[in-house]
């Protein structure tokens, strides 16, 4: 796992075990004799946040996706084993929303939601390429031999999208996002920005649109003073 990717998910798991709902799931359930009653037999994958902790620290996890799962997994378990409306099914309830909302915050889902499908057409047009006949596999490669502007075919990864929403939010001031509309009208007209705010989904952004917006800010960035996040 990249390293400003660790320190979000770190920064989401400190923010969510701070908060009082998640105290009940911050250590295992007890086992031995202490165990509650059948709790073994009915959670077949126990887990609580402190575990998730220690496996973030010791780089367990290989991206979100995992992490998530393990979260989500606390609340799970805590509804399945215990009835509706019984406190510790109304803390995990309340764990989850929590967890969701800091999520959103970071726009984790959406980052993760984008390279997923990314790399995945990615993966889909390397198999297609290696099946194509010989001679469109001749015009790829002299085409691929060719000068390209690199930067403007290179996919961002996981990091570099967390880094790019990082940076958004450091703009100095609301002339900043007016700027990057024209960008995106630029690249992009028939993209709807709306009038004056920066409320697009980015998924629907090309790669030139998107190091476009990133080649801006990284220079307003610089030209307040702050760097880019790396």
């Amino acid at each position: 796992m990249k390293e400003e990717l660790h320190k979000c998910l770190t920064d989401i798991l400190e923010k969510l075990m701070s908060h009082p709902a998640t105290r009940t799931f911050h250590t295992p359930v007890p086992t031995g004799e202490e165990a509650p009653a059948n709790y073994f037999e009915i959670i077949k994958n126990p887990i609580d946040l402190g575990t998730i902790k220690q496996k973030l620290e010791e780089n367990k996890y290989e991206g979100f996706k995992d992490f998530h799962t393990d979260v989500e997994l606390v609340w799970k378990n805590a509804e399945t084993y215990n009835e509706p409306g019984t406190t510790v099914s109304i803390l995990a309830a309340e764990g989850r929303k929590v967890f969701a909302a800091l999520c959103r915050k970071e726009n984790m889902f959406l980052l993760c939601t984008w390279c997923n499908e990314a790399y995945r057409l990615k993966k889909k047009l390397s198999e297609v390429i290696q099946s194509a006949p010989n001679k469109i596999k001749q015009y790829i490669n002299n085409q691929s031999n060719q000068k390209q502007n690199k930067q403007n075919n290179t996919l961002f990864t996981e990091t570099e999208m967390v880094n790019f929403v990082k940076a958004s939010k450091m703009l100095p001031s609301e002339d900043c996002q007016r700027d990057m509309l024209k960008i995106i009208n630029e690249h992009q007209p028939e993209i709807d920005t709306g009038l004056e705010t920066l409320d697009v989904d980015i998924t629907n952004f090309s790669l030139p649109t998107m190091h476009a917006l990133q080649d801006y800010m990284r220079s307003t960035l610089e030209h307040a003073g702050l760097k880019y996040p790396e």
